[in-house]
């Protein structure tokens, strides 16, 4: 919460964060993406931060992360669509879940459009 009153101000320097998710260190990423999820920004969302946001929608003790990076990603669908459609191939199931309902409200591309019809076929 901190760290987003200084973005607020104009304070605020996002590179170390972005930097962070390319750490091997999940909690780290995940830590990070949080934090600039938070972080209002003029253009195009960093394709590092819509992929940890896509990362962080896999099952784990920390429910919260899943939701608001759904939330996030509802509001980036477009941008994120190769990272969900990704996503559809992960072990996952709570992010293969969510990455068929984010991908429902994109404009499709014929590779999505692939994956979601042979996810359908293998059900």
């Amino acid at each position: 919460a901190a760290l987003e009153q200084l973005a607020i101000f104009g304070l605020y320097d996002e590179q170390p964060l972005l930097e962070a998710l390319a750490s091997d260190d999940l909690q780290q990423r995940a830590l990070a993406a949080d934090v600039l999820r938070g972080v209002e920004r003029r253009g195009d969302e960093p394709e590092a931060l819509l992929r940890a946001s896509v990362e962080d929608l896999r099952d784990d003790v920390q429910e919260s992360n899943a939701r608001h990076a759904y939330w996030y990603l509802r509001d980036h669908v477009d941008q994120a669509v190769p990272f969900l459609a990704d996503a559809l191939l992960s072990e996952d199931p709570q992010q293969r879940r969510y990455a068929m309902n984010l991908l429902r409200q994109a404009h499709t591309s014929g590779r999505t459009l692939e994956l979601l019809l042979r996810m359908n076929l293998d059900n």
